[in-house]
């Protein structure tokens, strides 16, 4: 199994969120170069997002089905108790990693996020918040940890 992390906000969304708390629209690009990604690499998605403290699961798998993405998502990351905002990034990883420990069957992945988090995972990408996942050369590099 291939699996793309996904944060939303500066990857998928692009503006300034109206209602943090509630989900809000992706932006149609973004929606349109992750679906060629996941029919591309055949990738399953991870909310890596704190858009997973917001709505369960299938609430979350709808809303992306209503944005047009050609598939739910199969999981979140596990979730931490407080975000402390100077180290949101290694907490993030860590709950990535937490994640992956003990999936064996899991044979390719990368993290996509506007966070840097290079120092703390060896298979990501930092997206510019004004770009995200459309941004050009984005879609190669993510294939390139998933092929």
């Amino acid at each position: 199994m291939k699996v793309i992390f996904l944060d939303h906000q500066g990857v998928m969304r692009l503006d300034k969120h109206p209602n943090p708390g509630k989900l809000a629209a992706f932006d149609y690009e973004c929606v349109k170069a992750l679906n060629l990604l996941i029919k591309e690499t055949d990738a399953e998605i991870v909310v890596s997002s704190d858009w997973k403290y917001w709505v369960s699961l299938e609430q979350m798998g709808e809303f992306y089905l209503s944005q047009g993405i050609i598939k739910k998502p199969i999981d979140y990351t596990p979730k931490t108790k407080k975000y402390i905002f100077n180290i949101i990034n290694k907490q993030r990883s860590e709950e990535i990693n937490c994640w992956l420990e003990n999936k064996k069957y899991i044979k390719k992945w990368v993290s996509v996020d506007d966070l840097d988090m290079t120092i703390y995972l060896k298979n990501f990408i930092l997206t510019e918040v004004c770009y995200g996942i459309k941004k050009d050369g984005i879609k190669d590099e993510i294939i390139n940890f998933l092929i």
